[in-house]
């Protein structure tokens, strides 16, 4: 049984209630795959294997790794500058700070929380587009230490994803003196949310 996160941006939940607009407000892996870094947006609109975080806590800093498998290839969460990304290593809990972030609730009586990178002191944050970036958050936009930017609020809805199987069927047809044999592979989930 592993637990998986979906990463909601506030700011895109709210956008889409006014505007029509096209996509989601998940976090999700952008493409292409198998490069060493990967793009992330606030696009997602239905849960996928490019929607399943995992979020770890790392006692070295007391702070959290976010990690995504994506082919069999993990990556993880990355804060460089104003810039945020996934990164494939081969390590399965980085020590590098640039990979490290504080998750917390924006206020006791929200649950929305805020991300913020150890390495840069900076907030994760998605525009009204769902693009994400790095956020510097002045001292006067905090409320308890926490920003009151919706920009760099998000929702972090955990599940426990309870069995996968995979089953290969092989189906065989016969027309016209040909035989033709073919394998449909397919594979189902089920989650206790």
């Amino acid at each position: 049984m592993a637990q998986v996160t979906e990463i909601l941006s506030c700011n895109r939940m709210i956008k889409k209630a006014h505007k029509l607009d096209h996509g989601g407000n998940l976090m999700m892996a952008a493409l292409p795959h198998g490069d060493l870094q990967i793009l992330i947006t606030f696009t997602g609109s239905h849960r996928n294997e490019r929607t399943d975080f995992k979020v770890d806590q790392s006692l070295q800093y007391m702070a959290n790794t976010l990690s995504i498998e994506l082919d069999g290839k993990l990556y993880y969460l990355c804060a460089e500058g104003d810039k945020v990304f996934l990164q494939k290593l081969v390590a399965k809990q980085p020590n590098d700070k640039k990979y490290m972030f504080e998750v917390k609730y924006v206020n006791d009586s929200s649950n929305y929380m805020s991300i913020k990178s150890i390495n840069t002191g900076k907030y994760l944050a998605s525009d009204e587009d769902g693009k994400a970036f790095m956020e510097e958050v002045n001292p006067s936009s905090l409320v308890d230490g926490q920003p009151i930017d919706r920009q760099t609020w998000f929702y972090l809805h955990r599940m426990e994803t309870v069995k996968r199987e995979r089953e290969s069927t092989l189906h065989s047809c016969y027309c016209d003196g040909a035989s033709l044999d073919y394998s449909v592979l397919y594979q189902t989930q089920v989650e206790a949310c």
